[in-house]
């Protein structure tokens, strides 16, 4: 048997192993062990449905921009964690490079290629980290090397050095391994690599390009060292093995000044031979294949198997290509990575994340934003409210503050002039409305007149009851068990509220604005106002509505307010500017806020309450119907059942001979009530009340 059919043999039972290996790897990230659910890579990811890299920058896919936050997040973590630096990863270009100050990330990262992005982010940062970037300069300037050889020098230069920084991080962060054998399989261990390994590609011995394609792919397990001839001596003086034995780039560019001369050395032997004999064994392999490695073997000695199809040749040679861009680090024509950061950036400010919501069946990314503890969208509201309300002359100074904020050098003004475009300040337009001072103002009085009644809640009472059998050792009686009276214990009742939480969840789409928003601000505020005066009463309030996400629409959460880490003054800073816009999904935002942890759960010491407002039946592009009103069911009772909420839910509407609709009945029980828009702020009563009366408990 001639030893490339054996080498095929082998090769046909290595890729059968790496092939199903791939298959496990493709439905499992080792980054697995570190993601939660919403990063997983099944139906539930918050990712799923949006596999396609980010592309293009000047994209209004929000949601696609938020994903790419996060990757950079995870992504800049992980090279903090291993090179102990602080170093910038960032995302533009089509390849993965270091300029050695920072990481720049090719934008086309998805879900499916994670993995290879960290391990060449930790890659590249270990050149930070280690490589000498002005070694080489030194070198080439010193005339040490002939410029005809200059670009074969550097790729030699880069493959061993690239070898010792990963050496490094093999036996530094050990737990790392994983995304480098990632990398390798993806770049030089891939299906065609391999199988042109073990054929005749790539084995003329006359040509540098073919003795650079074996060294640089030395790592693979079916590598061939006697491919070439005198390939081995070279292979055993790189000695990859001992890489660890190089202790700079200073001795990795001594090592590879003395690799290029053998290299060269050898090509002269083979050139020199193949003159002396033309049939000779190593120079007739490829007779005819060309300096680019295409084309196929003239001998017809050698198995058929072993023999590359011209589709397959230029296959290996854009896989060759590709590994050489990786090896050199070139930097092919960027995307507009400036533009691309800009919008990251803001992206990132406003704590914008993603949950995977409407079960297996029927997905959609919820947008949420988080806006309980991050200041930035808090300063962006303060400063566009006192710009709104400031003098012309005053208006210049505001403007360069919001300018400053945001990193811009102008903020542009709408025709009118008279107030600033949330667009151009990177706001969702569910922040650009008139402010609500009024109706805040208004439940602010009112929550103020509740509080008070409500601060009986903070009350307690005990009662103590004594000469006892039982209980707690009455330091007044102790001395009569001297003369043999038992009746010595005593034992507290404490008469006191329970914990209450109360989430709020306000429908905010464009149906509800008007008469019926003015009214349901004042109401909510009330409550928020009320519940200051009291220390067992916590209040959270979110909205619900869809937001335009590049050609989608979908769900989009607002956690706005958390009494347990706001004051009031955050509330009403934010509820200020809210303004209803566009549908509402209610299942999917409750799926959401149940997924991320916004609803508490009813426990032996705190009762949770969970209160609905809407004046429409759930709906919105691509989901609506029986479909939204029996998921939106389904989300109610799983807080009902599972997690012992009572769900209070109220219909707002325009007219007061409305009559509840069965799909609202289907939704939220049949308690829900129907309440007229000028008459909202009876909610806030009518929870007042049920607060002074549930939740009292003995102990």
């Amino acid at each position: 048997m001639s030893s490339l059919k054996k080498s095929y043999k082998t090769y046909s039972k290595y890729m059968k192993d790496f092939r199903q290996k791939k298959k496990v790897q493709s439905e499992k990230h080792y980054s697995s062990f570190w993601w939660d659910d919403a990063w997983a890579t099944d139906g539930s990811s918050r990712f799923s449905g949006y596999s396609s890299g980010v592309k293009i920058p000047a994209s209004g896919d929000l949601v696609k921009l938020i994903k790419l936050t996060s990757y950079q997040r995870a992504i800049a973590n992980f090279v903090k964690i291993v090179t102990k630096q602080d170093i910038p990863v960032v995302f533009g270009g089509s390849t993965s490079h270091t300029n050695g100050k920072q990481v720049t990330i090719a934008s086309d990262i998805s879900d499916k290629n994670f993995d290879v992005a960290v391990g060449l982010a930790l890659h590249e940062a270990s050149h930070v980290k280690l490589t000498d970037f002005e070694a080489f300069g030194h070198c080439t300037r010193s005339g040490m090397v002939s410029w005809s050889n200059m670009d074969t020098f550097k790729t030699l230069v880069n493959i061993i050095e690239d070898r010792r920084i990963d050496n490094y991080i093999f036996k530094s962060s050990p737990g790392y391994r994983a995304y480098y054998h990632k990398m390798y399989d993806h770049y030089f261990n891939n299906d065609m690599v391999t199988k042109s390994l073990v054929s005749l590609s790539m084995r003329n011995p006359l040509i540098a390009e073919h003795y650079i394609f074996r060294i640089a792919n030395l790592t693979n397990p079916l590598t061939d060292v006697n491919a070439l001839p005198g390939l081995k001596d070279i292979i055993d003086m790189i000695d990859v093995k001992d890489i660890g034995r190089l202790n700079s780039t200073v001795e990795v560019i001594d090592l590879a000044h003395k690799v290029l001369n053998k290299m060269l050395e050898q090509l002269e032997t083979n050139r020199s031979d193949a003159q002396k004999d033309p049939n000779h064994e190593d120079a007739s392999v490829q007779s005819d294949v060309g300096a680019d490695g295409d084309g196929t073997p003239s001998n017809g000695n050698t198995d058929a198997m072993s023999e590359l199809t011209a589709a397959e040749e230029k296959i290996v040679q854009q896989a060759w290509n590709k590994q050489k861009d990786f090896i050199a680090g070139e930097i092919k024509k960027p995307l507009t990575t400036k533009g691309l950061q800009s919008r990251l950036e803001d992206v990132s400010k406003l704590d914008l994340d993603l949950q995977m919501v409407g079960g297996d069946k029927a997905g959609f990314q919820c947008i949420i934003y988080n806006l309980s503890k991050k200041l930035y969208l808090r300063q962006l509201v303060a400063l566009i409210n006192k710009y709104e309300s400031s003098s012309e002359v005053d208006k210049i100074g505001v403007r360069k503050q919001i300018s400053g904020l945001r990193g811009t050098a102008e903020v542009n003004r709408d025709a009118r002039g008279d107030s600033l475009r949330a667009r151009e300040l990177g706001l969702p337009t569910f922040l650009s409305g008139v402010q609500q001072t009024e109706s805040i103002q208004r439940g602010l009085d009112l929550g103020s007149l509740l509080g008070k009644k409500l601060s009986i809640r903070n009350e307690e009472r005990s009662l103590v009851h004594n000469r006892l059998m039982s209980g707690h050792i009455d330091n007044k009686r102790l001395s009569h068990a001297g003369y043999g009276i038992e009746t010595v214990f005593k034992q507290i009742h404490i008469d006191r509220y329970k914990q209450a939480c109360l989430h709020i969840s306000l429908d905010l789409s464009s149906s509800m604005g008007g008469r019926k928003w003015e009214e349901t601000v004042q109401m909510c505020t009330a409550i928020v106002k009320a519940a200051t005066y009291v220390q067992n009463l916590r209040v959270q309030v979110s909205l619900r509505a869809t937001q335009d996400s590049g050609r989608k629409e979908v769900p989009m959460l607002v956690f706005a307010y958390d009494s347990k880490y706001n004051d009031i003054r955050h509330y009403v800073e934010l509820m200020s500017k809210f303004r209803p816009v566009n549908c509402t999904p209610e299942g999917l935002c409750f799926d959401a806020l149940m997924k991320k942890g916004f609803i508490i759960p009813t426990s032996s010491d705190c009762t949770s309450y969970f209160l609905n407002i809407s004046d429409g039946e759930p709906g919105m592009q691509d989901w609506g119907g029986s479909q939204a009103v029996e998921f939106t069911r389904t989300m109610v009772n799983k807080m009902r059942n599972e997690m012992g909420v009572n769900i209070l839910s109220f219909f707002v509407t325009d007219y007061r001979d409305n009559k509840l609709s069965d799909a609202f009945i289907k939704m939220y029980g049949k308690d829900a009530k129907i309440v007229a828009a000028d008459n909202v702020t009876d909610i806030a009563r009518e929870l007042n009340k049920k607060f002074l009366s549930e939740g009292k408990y003995s102990c």
